[in-house]
């Protein structure tokens, strides 16, 4: 008798329901000829599928199970916090114990907002230092993703400095034409643009350690001069650590420069 495949069945499903049968690109398999594989729980390290395979966890949720799975100390935390109720949407202490556990690690931190996804967080911090330094052009690079912000889905083309190329359909290039997107870790093409354009620029936003493109890491010399330009020219340095903060080291990727 033939095994059910419980996975594939479950996708059968998931595509009546979701665009493409899941809820992120990267959860799809298509482009590597496969089929997604349904989880149905997770232990420390390791993750199994609806039909019982084990397999090692590399990915932790993308990020936040870095304890690992069903790790007994969170559960109990967890536990006795929702016994109290699972959400308010309102103020509460443990939103300012957690900020101050955070601004502990982060002591550049004078304040913080919390939002719910990094796309909220990039496209909140884009408009401050829009707000704050009354200037539009933003200077993005290559092979960095900071969510699905239509200002910032941009790609490099050709030449030095692409303008208004939406790299996503459905993105009109009005809404693209202040960002500028540069070669990652190429200070010098950095330096000239700022030189032609430095009184246009609002903010610069980087992956300090660049996840999204096989993990590269930044030249110390990269990332110090973006610093010193900033200053220079009175822009905004947007270091997205959505993914490299609490991970790569405590405080944050800047702790290795």
């Amino acid at each position: 008798m033939q095994k059910i495949n419980l996975s594939k069945k479950a996708f059968s499903q998931s595509k009546k329901m979701f665009p493409g049968g899941v809820n992120s690109p990267v959860r799809a398999f298509k482009n590597v000829n496969s089929l997604p594989v349904f989880i149905k729980k997770g232990k420390g390290a390791y993750i199994y599928d609806l039909d019982g395979n084990k397999y090692i966890d590399y990915i932790g949720s993308w990020g936040p199970m870095i304890l690992g799975h069903a790790n007994k100390t969170i559960l109990k935390s967890i536990e006795k916090t929702i016994k109290n109720s699972t959400s308010f949407g309102a103020p509460t202490i443990l939103e300012t114990e957690m900020a101050k556990s955070i601004k502990s690690i982060f002591p550049s931190m004078e304040k913080m907002r919390m939002t719910s996804s990094g796309t909220e967080a990039t496209m909140s911090a884009i408009r401050l230092a829009r707000g704050y330094t009354n200037k539009d052009k933003i200077i993005k690079f290559e092979g960095c993703y900071h969510g699905h912000v239509d200002s910032l889905l941009v790609n490099a083309g050709s030449g030095a400095a692409t303008f208004g190329v939406p790299s996503s359909p459905g993105i009109p290039k009005a809404l693209t034409k202040n960002t500028v997107c540069l070669k990652y870790n190429d200070i010098n093409q950095v330096e000239k643009y700022f030189k032609k354009n430095g009184k246009e620029i609002a903010c610069v936003i980087i992956e300090p350690i660049a996840g999204n493109m096989n993990c590269v890491i930044p030249s110390k010399e990269f990332i110090k001069k973006l610093r010193i330009l900033c200053n220079q020219y009175k822009s905004i340095l947007i270091f997205d650590e959505v993914m490299t903060g609490f991970r790569v080291a405590r405080g944050g990727s800047p702790r290795n420069f």
